[in-house]
């Protein structure tokens, strides 16, 4: 699986890494079943955030250079994507330094059924999961890759 990154237009572009702010808490989910993006809004919505859906391979020029300043990202990597994680990953964080200080927010979810509680220093959220174990999950990768403080 290779992910679309060269677009003359996202390459032009050049940004001041700003501090994360969290004003407004942004979740981006990367996920391809309808179901679970659904249950994934539902909750990060009761929690009091506000989240932007991405598909397709080209989701980390259209979200992580549109600006915004995710408060976390919830990336599915299918069994497929799992075994290219290590590229997947890799792709996400130089995309990322581009723009912001530090590491991305992430937190994996996958089907791949393995016993590891993280990939690549990520928290992963094995499928079906617990929300609470989500929600955990996603306030300690903002808070662990942010340089702010976050409650928890």
């Amino acid at each position: 699986m290779e992910l679309c990154l060269a677009s003359s237009l996202a390459m032009r572009i050049v940004r001041e890494k700003q501090p994360r702010s969290f004003s407004t808490r942004l979740v981006l989910i990367v996920e391809e079943h309808p179901d679970i993006v659904d249950m994934l809004q539902w909750t990060l919505k009761l929690e009091g955030y506000e989240s932007i859906v991405a598909q397709g391979q080209d989701w980390i020029d259209q979200m992580i250079i549109s600006g915004n300043n995710f408060f976390a990202i919830l990336l599915d990597l299918s069994k497929e994507a799992w075994l290219n994680r290590a590229i997947i990953i890799q792709q996400l964080e130089q995309r990322w330094s581009s723009l912001h200080p530090g590491k991305p927010p992430l937190v994996v979810l996958t089907t791949f059924v393995n016993t590891d509680k993280y990939t690549h220093g990520y928290p992963l959220v094995h499928k079906p999961f617990h929300i609470s174990d989500l929600r955990a999950k996603v306030k300690l990768a903002a808070a662990y890759f942010s340089e702010e403080t976050v409650d928890l």
